[in-house]
């Protein structure tokens, strides 16, 4: 028996290669994988790799086929790694013999059927990875009998329903589970029918990670999250998509539990919770968390009177996605936590930012969302004293201010000092571009969808660490000074296609290449009034994407142009 296979690479350990192919006596790893443009054809004779201990085939596409059944004749294989490789069908039963077997992982397929009871049999098994698939049914008792097992994952399956077997508790050993109910109405379910539901859960006294999303009954079971309350060497726990609302913290409210205190991440995200509740029972029963998710859920402003919570080691708060209006909830964060870096408040519905004060209080912000939500007027005060934040992205809001304004907001305190990203295209901003260099660490700028307009001013200078700008789909017109490009030697992307820019093609390439010729690697300007002829682009050593369609650009284009770069162009 014979397995005929395209691969672009092959490590062997302990291998012969003969004159008439390649010979393996006695191989105990091949490792295969994509790292040259061309291919080779490799005739492996399966009788010969039976001391074959570590199979990798991780991203080797295997083109919608089924998991070939001759593997379960590798007898002594202990690892097989068979992820993102676009194979199809069902898990073969051959599998079943690889009774050495102790990682398995076969995520990112799209491998459909029921996950194979027989899989229990492999009690050697340590690593169980069937992530990103499109299996179906309930979860097999047998994986249960797996008693070496430390991690399991199951998630993101289209059909997985069903009650989650209580023979899982048996896996003692299990450091990390991930379960999660299937879609289109075939869920995951818990055993709350007694009072002791879930009871399974507190043999697994090594969880370190549980992740139970779109577990659709959970909400109506306190017992099971008291268990989990009593995971010992609990760090990180995420009930995504399980219903789970007000009611339920209500109907908790007389449980006595704590979390331990090695829980550091908590993700509710995707429930149905709708005020500040959550925040006080979160801070009651876990004081350490260091991450709190509760994006996508129905949450509102906080009354101004509401009791304040206290989670002091808070780091990373994302609540993107809910109903907030008024920026009451910088207060309430601002009072939970004064070592949070980084802050999402994306697609919320915000019209109003506070006074700048706060930035005094969250000194340590590093990273802050705002963007989707509804802000306008004089807002960009209130980011004068996060001197640590390094991103703000507040695209797609309803800010029309001149964009030197909002410059000089930003550049006269420390701001200027520490802001690496700035995202503030899709708003209304008008006026021009100023001068730049202020912004000493300033890496990525994006001003695209805004109302910019008229020339940019002979002076104005890019920032000198800057590698990414966007100014497309404004009306900017004019030549572009030659100052404007003096810093940019690490510009690796600049996108200024649908403006009105005119002016030499020729001398626009030269100014730019004088700085950036060993940076960049994109340059878009289609859609401009750009004229003059195509000039020698190989310039730029590392330029991959050259836009130049719909400016005045004659003459003929030809290989000459592009010679020793791996251009792409569109004329």
């Amino acid at each position: 028996m014979a397995l005929l296979m395209s691969l672009a690479c092959c490590h062997l350990g302990q291998q012969k290669i003969a004159a008439n192919g390649m010979e393996l006596v006695a191989a105990t790893s091949l490792v295969m994988y994509l790292c040259s443009t061309f291919m080779v054809i490799i005739i492996i004779t399966i009788s010969e790799l039976q001391q074959l201990q570590y199979l990798n085939f991780s991203r080797i596409n295997f083109e919608g086929n089924s998991i070939p059944g001759f593997f379960g004749s590798l007898r002594n294989l202990r690892y097989l790694d068979l992820s993102i490789c676009n194979l199809g069908g069902q898990i073969p039963i051959q599998l079943e013999s690889l009774s050495h077997l102790k990682y398995l992982d076969l995520s990112n397929n799209h491998l459909d059927g029921v996950i194979p009871h027989r899989l229990g049999d492999l009690s050697n098994l340590q690593f169980l990875d069937l992530n990103t698939n499109d299996l179906d049914g309930s979860i097999p008792s047998q994986l249960g009998n797996l008693s070496n097992l430390q991690f399991l994952d199951l998630s993101h399956n289209i059909g997985l329903e069903g009650r989650i077997p209580s023979q899982l508790g048996k896996l003692t050993n299990l450091q990390e589970l991930y379960l999660e109910g299937g879609y289109v109405f075939r869920f995951l379910t818990v055993d709350n029918d007694e009072p002791s539901g879930g009871q399974w859960l507190s043999n697994l006294n090594s969880l370190t990670h549980l992740h139970m999303s779109s577990i659709s009954n959970l909400n109506k079971s306190n017992s099971w999250l008291q268990m989990v309350g009593k995971l010992p060497k609990l760090r990180e726990l995420s009930l995504r998509d399980c219903g789970l609302s007000d009611h339920f913290i209500h109907s908790l409210s007389q449980s006595k539990f704590n979390f331990s205190t090695s829980l550091s991440i908590l993700d509710l995200s995707d429930n149905n919770f709708a005020s500040s509740l959550i925040f006080h029972w979160v801070s009651n029963i876990s004081a350490n968390l260091v991450e709190l998710d509760l994006i996508g859920n129905q949450m509102v402003d906080l009354p101004s009177n509401s009791i304040s919570c206290s989670l002091p080691k808070m780091r990373k708060l994302r609540l993107s996605y809910n109903k907030f209006i008024s920026f009451m909830i910088f207060q309430w964060v601002s009072n939970m936590s004064s070592n949070l870096i980084e802050l999402d408040l994306s697609n919320n519905l915000l019209e109003v930012l506070p006074s700048y004060g706060y930035g005094i209080v969250m000194k340590s912000l590093q990273v802050l969302d705002l963007s989707n939500n509804k802000l306008k007027g004089v807002a960009f005060k209130s980011f004068m004293n996060l001197c640590a934040l390094r991103s703000l992205d507040i695209e797609e809001n309803n800010f029309t201010e001149d964009l030197q304004l909002i410059f000089h907001y930003l550049s006269s305190t420390c701001v200027r000092n520490s802001l690496q990203v700035l995202d503030l295209r899709s708003n209304g901003i008008t006026g021009t571009i100023p001068d730049l260099s202020i912004f000493t660490s300033l890496q990525t700028l994006d001003l695209s969808y805004n109302k910019l307009s008229g020339k940019i001013p002979e002076g104005s200078r890019l920032p000198f660490q800057l590698e990414y700008l966007s100014v497309q789909s404004n009306t900017l017109e004019g030549e572009i000074p030659k100052s404007f490009w003096m810093n940019a030697c690490k510009l690796k992307s600049l996108k200024m296609s649908n403006n009105s820019f005119s002016g030499e093609l020729q001398v626009l390439i030269h100014h730019l290449s004088r700085c950036a010729r060993y940076s960049l690697q994109e340059l878009y300007l289609s859609s401009n009034k750009i004229n003059g002829t195509l000039p020698d682009l190989s310039i730029f050593s590392f330029l991959e994407i050259f836009h130049i369609s719909e400016n005045k650009i004659n003459g003929v284009i030809s290989d000459f142009h592009f010679a020793d770069t791996k251009t792409h162009s569109q004329s």
